[in-house]
C-alpha cells in the first residue's frame, strides 16, 4: 500500500536533486527497515507487551520498506534508461527486472537453506532473524556502487531548472501535460502486474492440490528462473534483431496473456495425477515464458512515456499504483475465484485484465502512430510524423521561441518529445 507514496516522494527527489541521490536514499531506508525487522521483540522471547510493540513496529517498518521499494524503482529505471546505449536500450533497462527476480530466487533459496539446517523449531526460535540481518552485506556493496554513480547527461540538462521548481509545480506539470502517459502507464502494465503476482500464487495453489513443499518449491524456482531469463532474452532479441518499439512488444505480450490465461489455469485444475508434470511444463515453462515476454519491456515502456524532468515521478506513480494495488491484491482475488469457479476462475481473471491492458495499449499505439503521444527515449517516429513535426515547427517558430522547456499543450508536448529524445540527439 505504501509503494505509490514512495514512488511520488522519491520520484520528486530524483527529478529535482538527481537519480544518484534518490537511489542512495531509497537503499539506506530499505537497509534500515529490513535490518530493523530482524531485531524486533517477539512474544516468544520478550513477553506479551514487548511482542505487541514488536507487531506495531513490524507494520511500520514494512510501510517504510514499501515506500523505499516504490521510490527505488522510478529512480533506477530513469537512470538506466537515460544512460544505456541506444542500441541496447531495451536489454539495458530489462536488467532491472531480471536481477529483481534473481534476487527473489536468491532470497528464497537462502531461507530454505536455513530451514533445512536449523529446522522449523530453530527458525521459529531465532533463525528467522538471519535473513533480515544478513542484508547488511549486499546492502553495503550496493551502497558503495551507487555512491560512485555519475548523473546522466539527460538529467544534467534539466537539473537546474527542476531544482528551482516547487513540488506542486512538478505535480501540476505531470497531470496537466502527461495525463495520457499516466493512464497508459498504469493500464498498460496492469495485466503483467496481475499475472506476475498470480504466477507466484500458483505455487501455493499447486500445494493445495496435493504436491509436497519440495515439489512446489521446484516448480516455483523453475518458473521464476524462466521469467527472469525471459525478461532479458526477449529484450535482447528486440535490441539485436527486431527493433520494435516497447509499446508494440507490450501489445504482443498482453495478447499472449489474454489468450493463454484461462488455458493455463484450466490445465492445472484438471491435471489430476499428472499435476507435477503439468506444473513444470504449463506453469513453469509455458506461463513463465509468457509472463517473461510480456514483462520484458514494461520498465522502458513506462519510462518512455515521460520527459526527463518528470520521468522518475511519472514512472513512480503510474507503475507503482498498478503493481501495488492490482498486483498486490491479485492473490486475494485468485483465492476467491478459485473457490467460486474452481476450473477457470483465476485464469479468466488473468485473461480479462490482460485483455483490458491490450485495449488500452492499442489506443496508445494509435496515438503514437498519429504523432499525438510523444516518446522521449525511443521515438522511432515515422517519416510522415517527422515531416509533420518539421512543418509545425516552422509554422509555430515564434511561439516556440517564447516557450519554456515545460510543454503547455499536447502539441507542444509532442514537439518536446521529439526534440529531447536521445535518438534525435
Amino acid at each position: 500500500m505504501a509503494r505509490p507514496l514512495g514512488g511520488v516522494l522519491n520520484g520528486l527527489l530524483a527529478d529535482k536533486l538527481g537519480r544518484r541521490t534518490a537511489v542512495l536514499v531509497s537503499l539506506v531506508g530499505m537497509m534500515l527497515a529490513t535490518m530493523g525487522q530482524g531485531m524486533l521483540p517477539t512474544v516468544r522471547c520478550c513477553g506479551e507487551t514487548a511482542g505487541s510493540a514488536g507487531l506495531v513496529l513490524l507494520v511500520s517498518l514494512r510501510a517504510i520498506q514499501g515506500v523505499c521499494a516504490g521510490g527505488e524503482l522510478g529512480a533506477i529505471v530513469a537512470y538506466l534508461s537515460e544512460s544505456a546505449p541506444q542500441s541496447m536500450l531495451c536489454s539495458g533497462t530489462a536488467l532491472v527486472t531480471m536481477t529483481a527476480v534473481l534476487g527473489f530466487l536468491l532470497a528464497s533459496g537462502f531461507v530454505n537453506l536455513l530451514l533445512h539446517v536449523l529446522g522449523a523449531g530453530g527458525m521459529l526460535e531465532w533463525g528467522w532473524r538471519l535473513p533480515f540481518l544478513v542484508v547488511v552485506i549486499p546492502g553495503i556493496i550496493s551502497l558503495w556502487g551507487r555512491a560512485n554513480l555519475n548523473e546522466t547527461d539527460q538529467f544534467k540538462q534539466v537539473k537546474q531548472t527542476n531544482a528551482e521548481r516547487s513540488t506542486m509545480e512538478l505535480m501540476k506539470l505531470l497531470f496537466r501535460d502527461h495525463i495520457h502517459g499516466l493512464v497508459l502507464g498504469f493500464a498498460g502494465v496492469a495485466g503483467i502486474a496481475v499475472t506476475f503476482y498470480s504466477a507466484v500464487w500458483c505455487t501455493s495453489y499447486l500445494k493445495s492440490l496435493g504436491l509436497s513443499q519440495a515439489e512446489t518449491l521446484g516448480i516455483s524456482c523453475s518458473q521464476m528462473g524462466v521469467i527472469a531469463l525471459g525478461f532479458f532474452f526477449f529484450a535482447l532479441l528486440n535490441d539485436m534483431y527486431l527493433h520494435w518499439e516497447p509499446i508494440r512488444w507490450m501489445v504482443l505480450g498482453s495478447l499472449l496473456q489474454a489468450l493463454l490465461g484461462v488455458f493455463v489455469f484450466w490445465s492445472v485444475s484438471l491435471a489430476g495425477s499428472h499435476l507435477l508434470v503439468v506444473g513444470h511444463v504449463v506453469v513453469g515453462l509455458v506461463w513463465g515464458c509468457t509472463v517473461g515476454s510480456a514483462g520484458s519491456h514494461m520498465y522502458l515502456f513506462v519510462a518512455d512515456l515521460f520527459p526527463t524532468h518528470l520521468r522518475a515521478l511519472g514512472f513512480g506513480l503510474s507503475f507503482n499504483v498498478a503493481f501495488a494495488y492490482l498486483g498486490g491484491s491479485a492473490a486475494l482475488v485468485d483465492v476467491a475465484l478459485s473457490k467460486a469457479l474452481p476450473s477457470t476462475g483465476p485464469g479468466l481473471y488473468w485473461s480479462l485484465v490482460s485483455f483490458g491492458s491490450l485495449l488500452v495499449l492499442l489506443w496508445g499505439h494509435t496515438l503514437c502512430a498519429k504523432g499525438k503521444l510523444p516518446r522521449h527515449l525511443t521515438c522511432r517516429q515515422s517519416e510522415a510524423t517527422q515531416k509533420s513535426f518539421a512543418a509545425e515547427s516552422r509554422t509555430d517558430s515564434k511561439d516556440l521561441e517564447n516557450q519554456t522547456d515545460t510543454p503547455n499543450t499536447p502539441k507542444q508536448a509532442h514537439r518536446d518529445g521529439l526534440e529531447n529524445c536521445s535518438c534525435q540527439q
